[in-house]
């Protein structure tokens, strides 16, 4: 935890006035904040916004205002059409507020719409299917298979498991207890979901 979420920890320890008087800011800011981030993300103006919205610029910018009340739930939505994002409304715990807090930065705030995340979600589906195929092709149940990794002293990849059997019912030879070598195949299928996991959280 960085000096900043040590300081708002300190301060949300004080009262609950405190604490639920600092969540009704969060949303707002953070709100305000990030429409306009992802407004500009797309390279759009307030009145563009607005026009696409069928709403006035003034409404637009009251959105952007973080002294103005939060937006209604509805008023959002319309907000997340126009962008063609996603929109998530929950309660969450304090911990994960400053771990957010501490992480929270201008790329952070920026989302792509639908259209410029597909193909990036066309590949995690086809990942998926690729591993339901290779189950389904091996004839073999995996459990945990993403928690692929190194044992020391080898280069070859081994799987925790719970239970690994063939169909036809033959044991597979264990190098440790509760571990399987992965095959080649599952390796490089492994390699590749890794990958696109690694590049999604550098977009």
């Amino acid at each position: 935890m960085c000096s900043v979420g040590i300081q708002i920890l300190q301060n949300l320890k004080d009262s609950k006035v405190y604490r639920h008087s600092f969540v009704a800011e969060k949303v707002r800011s953070s709100l305000a904040t990030q429409i306009k981030t992802i407004r500009e993300q797309r390279g759009m103006s307030q009145p563009e916004l607005a026009h696409a919205m069928g709403k006035s610029q003034s409404w637009v910018s009251r959105l952007e205002d973080p002294n103005q009340p939060a937006p209604t739930v509805p008023s959002l939505l319309q907000v997340a059409e126009a962008y063609d994002v996603d929109l998530e409304i929950r309660f969450g715990r304090f911990s994960t507020l400053i771990d957010h807090i501490d992480g929270l930065n201008q790329e952070s705030l920026k989302v792509p719409s639908f259209s410029d995340e597909l193909p990036v979600l066309e590949k995690k589906i086809a990942v998926h299917q690729a591993l339901a195929n290779l189950y389904r092709n091996q004839q073999t149940h995996v459990g945990y298979l993403l928690t692929g990794s190194t044992i020391s002293g080898t280069n070859d990849r081994y799987l925790s498991v719970n239970e690994f059997t063939k169909s036809e019912g033959q044991r597979t030879e264990t190098t440790t207890p509760g571990t399987i070598k992965l095959p080649p195949i599952i390796e490089r299928t492994l390699d590749r979901y890794q990958s696109l996991e690694a590049s999604e959280m550098r977009a």
